[in-house]
């Protein structure tokens, strides 16, 4: 019997429509459905935990978080794991990066929710600019920790070839893994959600074959992996829908699949 989902956030949980993110109706129905009938849920994002907390606020959702791709978890409002990349090593990365690939972009998220950022295409990518210094500034400061770096490009083909060359001169020192279409997490060598949800289920007493998890990128995979069963979206990256044990068009698609003696109802 399941007691416990894991889901992804992003493209999973959360939905884009019309340049606005929101989680649909229907699949908030679900997990209460879900949470009614004991199964416990938990959000497992490459987000940052600021992020996610304030996303799942909005809608009145008190789970519990494993984010920045595996670095932090927390669990009951308690920070059970936290987990921090080599700055030395780190800073190579972003040297090597300016470098050779000068047109991407860059971001380094700390302990404090705090997000440094280097763009040289869109210098204020965002609406809220809030970090008080530059992702190069930030580097330059003693003492700074850092859970989870990320790098884009919008430009597919150079995405793929940046990743591929970063996890050939990197992997020695971090995890790296695509997280969207055109994001790479890089996190503490050895830590990613697969890892991370291993040593939650074990934090919380329950056995693999009592967890369900559900994603959309490959970064999920090894969070399918310490999983009895997953779920891929339908429009998920390839291998994920290779990796997984059911593909859904939809969050609340996994109630029929969990709780089959119940009816699912009108949910459209």
């Amino acid at each position: 019997m399941i007691k416990l989902l894991v889901s992804d956030l992003d493209h999973t949980l959360l939905t884009y429509e019309n340049d606005k993110t929101l989680i649909k109706d229907y699949d908030l129905e679900v997990l209460r459905r879900l949470q009614d009938q004991g199964i416990k849920v938990i959000v497992a994002s490459g987000r940052d935990h600021g992020f996610i907390r304030n996303c799942l606020s909005s809608y009145d959702l008190s789970l519990d978080v494993i984010g920045a791709n595996g670095s932090t978890a927390v669990i009951n409002d308690e920070v059970i794991i936290s987990h921090l990349v080599d700055v030395d090593a780190l800073k190579m990365v972003y040297e090597y990066v300016v470098s050779t690939y000068p047109n991407i972009y860059m971001k380094a998220s700390s302990i404090d929710n705090q997000e440094y950022r280097h763009d040289t295409l869109v210098k204020m990518r965002y609406r809220d600019v809030y970090q008080p210094i530059s992702l190069k500034q930030f580097l330059m400061m003693e003492d700074i920790k850092v859970n989870r770096f990320v790098v884009s490009s919008e430009q597919q083909e150079l995405f793929l070839e940046v990743m591929a060359d970063l996890k050939d001169k990197f992997s020695a020192y971090f995890e790296i893994n695509q997280s969207s279409s055109h994001l790479m997490d890089i996190t503490p060598k050895g830590i990613d959600k697969g890892k991370t949800v291993k040593d939650v289920i074990a934090y919380l007493g329950f056995d693999k074959s009592e967890v369900a998890s559900i994603g959309d990128s490959p970064n999920d995979i090894s969070m399918f992996k310490n999983t009895s069963i997953s779920f891929a979206m339908v429009n998920g990256h390839h291998d994920v829908l290779n990796a997984a044990d059911h593909i859904v068009d939809r969050f609340a698609d996994v109630y029929e699949y969990l709780i089959k003696r119940l009816p699912l109802g009108n949910l459209d």
